[in-house]
C-alpha cells in the first residue's frame, strides 16, 4: 500500500515536471498547399525592456534553432542589419507591410519572422536561478508584408523541471533556446512546409 503510494507519488511529479504552457497559435492567413518556403528572413525582435541585450539573446537562440530544425535558407543577421541600415531603421523599431514588403523583396525572403519580447526575467534566489520568458512571434508573406501566423508563448524555467532540480532551465539563452524549439515544431506541425532542397 505504502509502495503503490510512493509510485503514484513520483509519477505525479515526473508529470507535474513535464506539464507547462505550450505556444499558441493563431492562423490569420491559410498558407495555400503548394507553397513552400526556402528562405526566410528573421528580423530583431522587438523589446522595451531593461534585461541587457535581451533582444539580442532570443533573436540569436530563434535563428540557431530554425537554422537547426529546417531545411530554411536562413538570411544571414549581417544581410538584415545591412538593409535596416539602409531603411534608416533602429533594431527594435516594428516595421509596417510596406516596410516588410520592402525588407522581403531586397532580402529575397519567401517569409518573415518578426517578434516581440514581452518579459524577460532572470532572477538569482540565492538557491537557483528563475528564468521567466514571454514572446510573441509572427510569420509574413515576404511578397506581400502580410501576417500569416502569430504565435503567443509564455514559459518559466521551472517549467521543464523533472525530479527535484533536473531538467530546469536556469539560463535566458537556454529558456530562449527551448522556446523557439517548441515554436518551430509547432509551426512545421501546423503545415509550414519547407524547401526540398
Amino acid at each position: 500500500m505504502i509502495r503503490n503510494g510512493l509510485v503514484i507519488s513520483v509519477l505525479c511529479m515526473l508529470l507535474a515536471g513535464c506539464a507547462g504552457s505550450v505556444p499558441r497559435l493563431e492562423v490569420v492567413r491559410v498558407l495555400p498547399d503548394e507553397y513552400a518556403t526556402c528562405r526566410v528572413a528573421v528580423l530583431p525582435f522587438g523589446y522595451q525592456g531593461r534585461f541587457p541585450r535581451g533582444e539580442n539573446i532570443f533573436y540569436k537562440a530563434f535563428t540557431a534553432e530554425i537554422a537547426k530544425a529546417t531545411n530554411f535558407d536562413i538570411v544571414p543577421e549581417g544581410d538584415v542589419l545591412e538593409v535596416y541600415r539602409q531603411l534608416r531603421m533602429y533594431r527594435k523599431t516594428r516595421p509596417g507591410v510596406e516596410r516588410l514588403r520592402v525588407i522581403g523583396r531586397r532580402l529575397k525572403a519567401d517569409l518573415i519572422i518578426t517578434g516581440e519580447i514581452l518579459r524577460l526575467e532572470e532572477k538569482d534566489s540565492g538557491r537557483y536561478v528563475q528564468t521567466a520568458l514571454t514572446i510573441i512571434a509572427r510569420i509574413h508573406d515576404g511578397d506581400s508584408g502580410h501576417l500569416l501566423w502569430t504565435t503567443y508563448h509564455k514559459r518559466r524555467g521551472k517549467e521543464y523541471q523533472n525530479v527535484l532540480h533536473y531538467g530546469r532551465v536556469n539560463s535566458i539563452s537556454g529558456l530562449a533556446r527551448r522556446m523557439s524549439d517548441e515554436i518551430i515544431t509547432l509551426w512545421i506541425d501546423e503545415g509550414l512546409k519547407q524547401c526540398a532542397q
